[in-house]
């Protein structure tokens, strides 16, 4: 009976540029399809057996809220975009809520991976701004240089806009594990651009021209920077290595990992310099020689409470 009852693909045809899936079916409509199936040229099923139609015996028992309960489970095929698929059901199932027929029945949504995304997409993008807040207001804290601050405090969109980039051009999506390998890397896209700026400043402040300062500043830790980035990468890659099912989650996380900071150090080598060259005071004189905050804090904090 089981391989009489069957449902299968038979490829698709291409017309007026339009796809056509097709399916072969050998299904049974009625008990009397069933009753009628030969077993020999003479024998027929009905001849040797009883056919009745009865309701399958319940093998699980579902409840929801305490009440009895039928789920369904929705998945998307292939390339398909999973916030995509989980707003169409969405939007499928109050139309389905709005038919008459089911007037006193509840529909409820257990589970919606659309929504998870889009909430961790929510986390990063608040990552991001809290990552960039805080690191401006440290930078600001120790530079006192507003400008410098924020041409800092932008590479952190920067490199996430050139990860999300690459992800498209990998024709990859942006799903729970690529978001959580933008959420892990966050914290280090502005390390390089803080060094390298706050390098560049010093110059400056020492008597340098803005181009001086500037070049003087690549010059000086342009290749440690890049070993110490190469550095992570390549502890991040050992992550491939793994065997097994972890190897396909560790695969979706790196490429946007590798992306973000290796667009950090492209970002400290190239943007950052040419940011702090255009951000400096072009008179010397307009610039106010300070000491640095911590010091300032350290010494007021000393002569208030530790000297007679």
């Amino acid at each position: 009976l089981r391989a009489d009852n069957i449902t299968v693909a038979s490829g698709s045809v291409m017309d007026g540029g339009k796809k056509y899936t097709l399916k072969s079916t050998s299904t049974f409509e009625s008990i009397q399809e069933i009753q009628q199936l030969p077993l020999s040229e003479t024998v027929m099923l009905k001849d040797i057996a009883s056919i009745v139609y009865e309701p399958e015996e319940a093998e699980r028992l579902y409840r929801y809220n305490g009440q009895p309960a039928n789920g369904i489970s929705v998945r998307r095929e292939g390339e398909a975009n999973t916030v995509e698929v989980s707003q169409a059901v969405v939007e499928a199932i109050e139309t389905i809520r709005a038919h008459p027929k089911l007037e006193g029945f509840d529909l409820s949504i257990y589970e919606n991976q659309g929504e998870e995304i889009m909430e961790r997409l929510s986390h990063l993008i608040g990552n991001g701004k809290l990552g960039a807040l805080l690191a401006a207001m440290v930078l600001y804290f120790f530079l006192r240089q507003l400008r410098l601050t924020l041409v800092i405090a932008m590479t952190i969109p920067l490199c996430l806009l050139v990860a999300l980039s690459t992800l498209y051009f990998a024709g990859e999506t942006l799903n729970s594990l690529t978001i959580m390998g933008l959420v892990i890397c966050v914290g280090l896209l502005v390390d390089n651009s803080v060094v390298m700026a706050e390098n560049m400043h010093r110059h400056y402040q020492g008597g340098a021209t803005r181009w001086e300062a500037c070049f003087r500043g690549v010059q000086e830790i342009g290749f440690a920077i890049t070993i110490a980035t190469l550095t992570t990468l390549i502890v991040f890659s050992s992550t491939l290595l793994i065997d097994g099912k972890m190897r396909f989650f560790a695969q979706k996380m790196f490429l946007p990992v590798f992306a973000a900071i290796s667009a950090s150090l492209l970002a400290a080598l190239m943007f950052i310099p040419l940011c702090v060259y255009l951000t400096l005071p072009r008179q010397r004189d307009k610039e106010v020689n300070r000491r640095g905050s911590l010091r300032d804090a350290l010494k007021w904090t000393y002569e208030r409470f530790f000297l007679p």
